[in-house]
């Protein structure tokens, strides 16, 4: 554990992709704001450091080619060793006297492993998945994913014992009944306040009373591009002609060739409209559209963690249908964000769309559960509970009692034990 709290931290992520860009909008800001004598530095690849605004108080190394491919290799083994010596290298020629990794999933092996930081380090646990039973998915749980929630409980239990680890952040609330040690805290993943719509967004709203229907971000499989397109062959003829698919993102290019091909099959049969864009799309672009969508897809594949697309959605006020499987699930069904089905299941997935045009969007959510939702996840509060607590603060007022209710509710009912 740290023994005094640091004036020097250095945050690195070596992924440009995801939530890295906000984040680290969001921790800057407030650094700067409200602890001034901080000294923050980003170690980010350069197409990061391009991308991100950040005060001029914050300092950025970017990372070498080298460090990046290591970082990212596909093996999960190699990446967590290749980000621990990144991570030791940048605090040595920075000088930062605390490390924090954006994503501490990667670095659970070496952890456990007992390797030692040359200071203490923290950071954001994105996928705690073992302690799920599972709620509504548990039938369908396989002997893989089974495996690999053993493997994270085994990691987790080492990886707390490591005297280098100051503290983890999970974005997962019912994990924190799962772990009877104080360097686990509870985090929020922050609704990101909508900026405004950008021109290039007007016009996208069919003028005809169809549905109008969004999936976007970075396409991958994992997202459920192909499993969409599995659940639109199965609508009726007279449902697909009420509604408008667009999908919205650079997708993923093993999959480019395959969706257009799936795609002009669909119209083929169905008179559905069905687009893409497939770029990446500017926050301000990204806004407009998520503001004239009706529905918010998010067809995730057994994905374990949280969503940027449901935090979107939710600070739209827009409906989402997405998957029944860990915390996208069972955070969709308590605050009655949307429908969350098996979207393993194409017919199933099918009928949660049929029903959003049948019975109308307003129909798959409650607004005023939706609004608190998002209201309750501020960038200000993520901030906040992260640097005041490496900084072994007390957190404001409004932080403290929004944690006290989370971590309430986490304890009383709704988590369930590790396997």
């Amino acid at each position: 554990m740290a023994d005094a709290p640091p004036r020097h931290i250095l945050i690195f992520e070596p992924d440009e992709r995801g939530h890295a860009r906000e984040w680290f909008e969001h921790l800057t800001r407030f650094a700067a704001e409200r602890h001034p004598y901080l000294k923050l530095t980003l170690a980010v690849p350069r197409r990061l450091a391009e991308a991100i605004h950040v005060p001029p108080s914050t300092s950025i190394q970017t990372l070498s080619e080298k460090e990046e491919r290591r970082s990212l290799a596909p093996q999960l083994a190699v990446s967590g060793m290749g980000r621990w010596n990144t991570m030791q290298s940048h605090l040595a020629s920075s000088g930062a006297d605390y490390g924090f990794f954006l994503g501490l999933d990667h670095i659970t092996l070496p952890l456990a492993l007992g390797l030692r930081a040359r200071r203490p380090v923290s950071g954001i646990l994105f996928r705690p998945s073992a302690h799920y039973d599972d709620d509504h998915a548990a039938s369908r749980t396989s002997l893989k994913e089974r495996i690999r929630d053993l493997r994270k409980q085994v990691l987790y239990a080492l990886m707390l014992r490591n005297p280098s680890l100051d503290i983890v952040f999970s974005l997962d609330p019912y994990f924190l009944s799962t772990t009877a040690t104080s360097k686990v805290r509870g985090l929020v993943d922050p609704a990101f306040p909508l900026p405004a719509p950008s021109p290039e967004a007007a016009g996208i709203r069919p003028t005809d009373g169809r549905v109008l229907f969004l999936l976007f971000g970075e396409i991958s499989e994992r997202k459920g591009l192909l499993a969409l397109f599995d659940a639109l062959a199965h609508l009726a003829p007279e449902t697909a002609a009420r509604m408008s698919v667009l999908v919205a993102g650079r997708i993923e290019p093993p999959l480019r060739e395959l969706a257009a091909e799936r795609a002009d099959a669909l119209r083929s049969v169905l008179p559905l409209r069905l687009s893409f864009d497939d770029r990446f799309l500017p926050a301000e672009e990204l806004a407009g559209l998520v503001r004239r969508a009706d529905v918010i897809l998010a067809p995730y594949q057994r994905f374990v963690g949280s969503s940027g697309v449901m935090l979107w959605a939710a600070s739209a006020g827009k409906p989402i249908i997405t998957q029944d499987y860990g915390l996208i699930g069972r955070l969709t069904r308590e605050h009655r964000l949307g429908l969350a089905v098996d979207t393993t299941d194409a017919a199933a997935l099918a009928s949660a769309i049929s029903k959003a045009v049948r019975r109308g969007p307003a129909a798959l959510a409650e607004e005023k559960t939706v609004k608190a939702f998002a209201a309750h996840r501020t960038p200000g509060r993520f901030a906040a509970t992260i640097l005041d607590g490496v900084l072994k603060r007390e957190p404001s007022q409004t932080a403290a009692r929004e944690a006290g209710e989370e971590i309430a509710r986490s304890r009383t009912g709704h988590a369930s034990s590790l396997r």
